[in-house]
């Protein structure tokens, strides 16, 4: 640079004369090493770091004002070569930073060196020893020197910012791992707290225990369970003070093997409180590890004590009569299945014993359904003591008893009948009450009679009611005789179900007659049966099936509304209009009284013509709703009538009830009339009590002329029976009716 500044120097008639160049190149390249030295470090401090502190600040000043003092030295004298110099190494050094500015003014001052040393152009050569030649040495030591420190210190200061943001980079890793050390830990602090405060106030039991059983920690769930305070029960055994062992031996080897399972293990137990009493929990157990190694259990614990206790309730409930806690139909079914399988397999004769209280609804009747069931539990009591331990009782229904006696040949069942009997027989004290019972059994046998329970069950059901047809106070095995009876009961059974949509039933009429004048009065529709197989059918035969399996309610509409439209269709017919009869016998009337109303409306047959006969026992029950229905029934017009009136123990009762128009002897009264005076006497006051309450009396059951005679000189108003007419069908009485007329 400088020799093209030298040229242009003398080109232009230049400032210096030759003989003053070398001062002037000394002057010049000291002012190019200071201005070189002071300048480009600050620049390059500013480039690294882009900021300029307090210490940087007052460097710069100094190395502006050095520069300044340099300038005003430098410039009077050269200001144009001085000013290019510091440009271009100026802009060398912007263009490639430090390193270029310093290879730039090496190179300058080298070349510099050169030329003054051989004395090339416009340079004079200098001799080796020439002190001129010492001082460019010089300074070129000092910039070279200068240079280097400066790469040196700007290398230093790289590595020194490069550690310091290793530093920064790494304290700042540092406090954020702390800072997330810290959350974590905050967050495991807060999740045991919250651990211990779920435990703490949980509902359910929670223990702590270790592989032996010790108890090392318990929440106040697990003390309010157990009756124990902490203190009481921490680090005592668990399998000693709560769940013994030689109690529950069980219990402490399924704990045991909780140690050796992968899984956690759940089961149910019973643990012993403070009190004394047992309570059932039902456990789920988890392995507390330690190092990978299972140092001891969590359990938790529900206290299920009172779900079992209401589920052994509802079980008794579901499996269990009520009143006797004997087993019900449900519970005979399934552990009767169970004694019959095991008969089966160990071929071995099982009897099942049918039992019936006589008379039973009479207590009921005559006493109240409250001393009736103080009855049952007093029987039933005594059947339990009668039996052995294997035997099953059960209660069906009502006073019906049934026994399964496993290992039971017919001798021994005929043994056990009998002491049933002289257990049952004894007086029953109710209070000041004393009452007497008797009793109808009926057994059947396994193989013999059947290898199915139902069958077992239903063929000691009919010996039993052969017993009650035969006069009660006995016991009977099922025969083929009374086989044959179950047969056709079960066949009328079965019958009865289609017998009126297939039109098997039939109404006959059989006439009551006036003694006074012999005029037909009325007629009493008699139901019969065209069974398919059986043939015609009383009631008799059939509608105490009915009534047991629903049917009765079917069956009494039915008639009611075939007679009241037979009797419109007569009346219609311009016949004789009298009332026709219907029993009503086993029937609560108050429930039918709503389809009575509509049948009448249907048929438009007047009320005043249509009679029910109503049983004494249905008019001696003390139901309001019963007198309601009668009053509602007398108010519209109908006639009522009491049927076999003096059969019942509650005939008197039946009296009671107002809106009666007729009374009805039975016809068992009336038969025995010409063999018997005491009942001849019992007739007798019927009749008068009849005329006493202003009630026509009506004798059923006329089979003789003795017995006509009879009644009418005793004056009983009508009579029925055979020695008058027969039951008719239909299509005959419109003939019988036209003669009247």
């Amino acid at each position: 640079m400088t020799l093209p500044l030298l040229v242009a120097n003398q080109a232009f008639g230049g400032f210096l004369p030759w003989q003053e160049v070398p001062e002037s190149l000394i002057t010049i390249w000291m002012g190019d090493s200071l201005g070189i030295f002071l300048v480009l470090p600050l620049y390059d401090a500013w480039r690294q770091s882009k900021t300029i502190n307090q210490s940087k600040f007052l460097w710069l000043g100094l190395g502006v004002l050095s520069l300044v003092i340099v300038l005003t030295l430098t410039f009077v004298l050269y200001p144009v070569l001085l000013g290019i110099s510091l440009l271009a190494l100026l802009g060398l050094a912007l263009r490639v930073g430090l390193l270029g500015s310093a290879i730039g003014a090496t190179l300058l001052s080298v070349i510099s060196l050169l030329a003054t040393r051989r004395g090339l152009g416009p340079f004079i050569r200098l001799a080796p020893d020439n002190p001129y030649l010492a001082v460019i040495l010089l300074m070129f030591s000092i910039s070279l020197a200068v240079h280097i420190v400066a790469l040196q210190y700007a290398e230093l200061r790289r590595q020194r910012d490069h550690l310091q943001a290793t530093i920064n980079e790494q304290t700042n890793y540092l406090i954020d791992e702390i800072e997330a050390l810290d959350k974590t830990q905050k967050e495991l602090e807060d999740a045991r707290d919250f651990a211990e405060n779920l435990i703490q106030t949980a509902n359910a039991i929670v223990l702590l225990l270790d592989l032996n059983g010790c108890i090392l920690e318990l929440n106040p769930t697990a003390e309010e369970v157990t009756g124990y305070q902490r203190s009481e029960i921490l680090g005592k055994d668990w399998f000693e003070s709560i769940v013994p062992r030689d109690r529950y031996p069980h219990v402490w080897e399924q704990f045991k093997n909780c140690s050796s399972e992968e899984i956690p293990h759940n089961f149910e137990n019973p643990i012993i409180t403070k009190s004394g009493k047992e309570r059932y929990i039902v456990w789920r157990n988890s392995k507390i590890f330690k190092n990978n190694e299972c140092v001891g259990f969590i359990s938790f614990g529900i206290d299920i004590t009172d779900r079992r206790d209401n589920e052994k309730a509802l079980e008794r409930q579901a499996c269990y009569d009520f009143l006797t806690g004997l087993a019900n139909r449900f519970l005979l079914q399934e552990q009767g299945q169970e004694l019959l399988l095991l008969a089966k397999r160990s071929q071995e004769m099982l009897a099942v014993i049918f039992i019936d209280l006589d008379r039973f609804k009479d207590i009921n009747d005559n006493f109240g359904h409250e001393v009736g069931d103080r009855v049952l539990v007093e029987v039933a009591q005594r059947i339990r003591q009668s039996v052995r331990q294997s035997d099953l009782i059960a209660r069906l229904s009502g006073d019906e008893f049934v026994v399964i006696l496993p290992n039971t040949d017919a001798q021994g069942a005929a043994t056990l009948a009998q002491k049933l009997q002289q257990q049952i027989t004894p007086p029953i004290a109710i209070g000041d009450r004393s009452i007497q019972l008797t009793t109808s059994l009926g057994i059947s046998l396994f193989p013999v009679d059947g290898d199915d329970l139902e069958i077992l069950i239903k063929k000691a059901d009919t010996a039993m009611y052969s017993i009650k047809e035969g006069g009660r106070d006995a016991f009977s095995f099922f025969t083929a005789t009374i086989g044959q009876r179950l047969q056709e009961r079960l066949e009328i059974e079965s019958g009865l179900r289609s017998a009126i949509a297939n039109q098997q039933f039939e109404l006959f009429y059989q006439p009551q007659i006036s003694l006074q004048d012999d005029s037909i009065i009325g007629l009493e529709a008699l139901l019969r049966w065209h069974h398919p197989h059986l043939g015609l059918l009383t009631p008799k035969s059939f509608l105490p099936i009915a009534i047991e399996i629903g049917l009765m309610e079917e069956i009494q509409q039915w008639v009611l509304k075939t007679a009241c439209t037979q009797n419109a269709v007569w009346q219609a017919q311009g016949l004789k209009s009298v009332p026709i009869g219907i029993n009503f016998s086993g029937f609560q009337i108050q429930e039918f009284c709503p389809q009575i109303f509509e049948i009448l409306n249907e048929t438009t047959l007047r009320p005043q013509y249509l009679e029910l006969e109503l049983n004494e026992a249905i008019l001696a029950d003390p139901d309001s709703g019963l007198k309601q229905g009668l009053i509602q029934l007398k108010n519209l017009g109908l006639k009522m009538t009491v049927d076999d009136f003096g059969c019942s123990d509650s005939t008197l009762a039946s009296l009671q009830n107002k809106g009666l128009n007729r009374l009805k002897i039975d016809a068992s009264l009336i038969q025995a009339l010409e063999v018997d005076q005491a009942i001849q006497t019992i007739v007798s006051a019927i009749i008068d009590l009849g005329h006493k309450l202003e009630l026509r009396v009506l004798a059923e059951g006329v089979e003789t002329e003795f017995q006509r005679q009879w009644l009418q000189e005793h004056q009983c108003h009508e009579i029925q029976g055979y020695l008058v007419y027969l039951p008719l069908p239909a299509e005959d009485i419109p003939a019988i009716l036209r003669e009247q007329q």
